[in-house]
């Protein structure tokens, strides 16, 4: 019912893009972070480049383990 870090850090810590993100060991992450980015741009080129065409557009990242996409697009 729970985890224990046994050796090394309880926390997994991702840079990039920008971004420096702290998760748990238990939540769902991309291992291939350099794949996971070119996925995350790819969602981004895929909704616009923001602006006029973003404004009030409500987008919900569910079940996606941390929301790296939701961050980028914040």
């Amino acid at each position: 019912p729970r985890s224990r870090t046994l050796l090394g850090a309880g926390r997994l810590e991702e840079r990039a893009d920008g971004l420096v993100l702290s998760t748990s060991l238990e939540s769902f992450a991309q291992v291939n972070a350099e794949m996971a980015s070119v996925l995350y741009a790819e969602v981004v080129r895929a909704l616009g480049s923001g602006g006029d065409r973003l404004d009030g557009l409500r987008i919900a990242d569910l079940y996606a383990g941390y929301g790296p996409i939701g961050l980028r697009l914040a």
